[in-house]
This record gives structure tokens, C-alpha cells and sequence, in this order.
């Protein structure tokens, strides 16, 4: 989204309400799958030191892999956005800063599997740690300690 700077100079802020759709080159190399419903509400203004303030709210749904089960995971994200724009031209591509607002807030783990007890494949299962669990092949060994007491 570009937003033309010349209109701030006879105006106090440029107001932005819109949504914004990021094209799927900015996000087929990461883990990523799709970013939807994403809008932006703020402003692009001027502070007390003359620096070019974007502010604003950034609202969206970024869809993750899960980290166990690679399912696809709605995350909703929610982004006080404040960025101090540094040498503005006459226009200004605000999705660039958005999306590198979105980057920071990637999980590095996400997972919707809140018991992990639940989980396995073909030849494995994750146990639960607090249940002792007594391996077949050790019993010789206990037989052993046993006659030792």
C-alpha cells in the first residue's frame, strides 16, 4: 500500500484504514503458509522533533505449520505498530513495514497438541515422564538387585 507524503504537508496526519493483502514472495521462504484478513488502522504523521511517525494497529491471521503434526494453525496476531521513518521520499510503501513487523512476531514453535501424551507415529510414542515405565530386556538385572537385599 503507498501512501503519497505530499499530502502531509498541508495536513496534520494522513489517516490509513485498510486492509492490506502481502503478495506470497514476501513469505514462501519462511514458515509462513499464508497471510489472511490482515488490516491496518493508524496514521502517518509528524512529531514534535519533525521525525515521519507510521503508528497504528495491525490486526491479521498468519497460518503456521504445527510444530509436532505439521497441521496448518490459525495464529492471530495483534501489533502496536510505531515506526520512525527514516529519509521519506514523496510517497511511502507502508506493506514493507507491516511485513517486517509480522516477521518479529513469528513464533518459533507453535503447536495446538496441549498434551503431548497423545502424540505418536508408526513404531513410536511419546511417554509420559512421570509413569515409570520398565523396559523387558532390564528384567535379569532387577532379578539381580533383588537377590542382592
Amino acid at each position: 500500500m503507498i501512501i503519497d507524503l505530499n499530502d502531509l504537508k498541508r495536513l496534520e496526519a494522513i489517516i490509513i484504514d485498510e486492509n492490506i493483502e502481502f503478495e506470497k514472495e514476501l513469505y514462501s521462504n519462511s514458515e509462513i503458509l499464508d497471510l489472511k484478513d490482515f488490516h491496518f488502522k493508524g496514521n502517518v504523521a509528524y512529531n514534535s522533533i519533525d521525525e515521519m511517525i507510521l503508528s497504528g494497529k495491525l490486526n491479521g491471521i498468519m497460518l503456521l505449520s504445527d510444530s509436532i503434526t505439521l497441521e496448518s494453525i490459525a495464529h492471530p496476531i495483534e501489533l502496536n505498530i510505531e515506526e520512525v521513518i527514516e529519509n521519506p521520499q514523496n510517497t511511502l510503501d507502508i506493506s514493507l513495514i507491516l511485513w517486517q513487523n509480522i516477521v518479529l512476531e513469528i513464533p518459533i514453535r507453535i503447536t495446538k497438541n496441549t498434551s503431548p501424551k497423545k502424540v505418536s507415529g508408526e513404531g513410536w510414542s511419546l511417554q509420559d515422564e512421570n509413569k515409570e515405565v520398565f523396559d523387558p530386556r532390564l528384567a535379569p538385572l532387577r532379578e539381580l538387585l533383588e537377590e542382592k537385599e
